[in-house]
Order: structure tokens, then sequence, then C-alpha cells
């Protein structure tokens, strides 16, 4: 649903109104909130979130990068394609997967997965592993939802 709504309208309208109301309900019900916010991520079997760090969170993550990811996955999703970012009525670029493998040939690659991550798809996880080239590590973490790499209490 949330990705239909950027389609159509755009993140302004949406990403607005998150940025402004997320630290305030955060902080009146943070629990509440996070088990939100866990309807889309995803559900731990125990909470490695630290509710005191949550205002912070919805203050840098939700209105920048955040959003600016989930307009690029929309876009990429409503074209069919892998795209550069529209920006500024900057018309996207398509990006040809095939030189993925060769343009990180000589970069050392860790990928971090948690199982409890609702937005990482199996079948997209193992697509993007056969795009990259051979000798990537890779991490499962069992216990984590999507924004358990960032957040949580233990990610270090």
């Amino acid at each position: 649903m949330w990705s239909i709504l950027w389609i159509k309208q755009g993140t302004s309208l949406i990403s607005d109104l998150i940025v402004r109301f997320s630290p305030s309900l955060l902080t009146l019900v943070p629990r509440t909130t996070w088990a939100f916010v866990q309807g889309i991520v995803g559900f731990d079997d125990v909470s490695h979130m630290d509710t005191k760090q949550m205002p912070m969170m919805a203050r840098n993550d939700v209105g920048g990068t955040s959003t600016q990811n989930l307009k690029h996955w929309a876009q990429n999703v409503k074209s069919g394609k892998f795209q550069t970012l529209e920006i500024d009525n900057v018309p996207a670029q398509d990006y040809d997967v095939s030189k993925l493998s060769k343009n990180l040939a000589d970069t050392n690659i860790l990928l971090f997965v948690g199982a409890k991550d609702a937005l990482t798809v199996a079948k997209d996880f193992k697509t993007l592993e056969g795009l990259l080239p051979d000798g990537i590590s890779v991490e499962n973490i069992g216990d984590y939802n999507h924004l358990d790499y960032m957040w949580a209490e233990d990610a270090d």
C-alpha cells in the first residue's frame, strides 16, 4: 500500500506527515509506535530496540535517506528496471546490472540479512547475491528486523 501511495502522490505528502508527527508519537507512546513500525519492518522474538532512541531515529531516519530509498525502490518497481533515482525532474537513467559484478570486482563486500526482516525477501536476496562478484561474505542474523541493522542496542 505504501509503495502505491508513493507512486501515485509522490513522497512529499506522506513523508512530510511522517517527519512531522513521528517524533511526537514516539515520545508519547514509544512501545505502541514501535509495534506499528514492526508491522512494517518485521517482528523480533526479543526486541533489540532501545525505545529511548526512537525519537532521534524518527528525526534522522524517516525524512532522509530512508524516504529517498523507498522512493527509489517504488520507482524501480514501477518501471521494472534498475535505474538512478529521478530527482528534481532530472530523468532516471537505466543501469546495466550486468556491469555490477565487474564494477565491484575489487571490493570487499559483507551483506547482512536478518531472519525477521520483512523488507528483505529471500528470493530478492539470492538475486542480489547472484549479481555480485564471487567471494562476498554473508552474515545471517537470526532475530533481526529491517531497522535492527542500524538501530538495535546490540547492532555492534
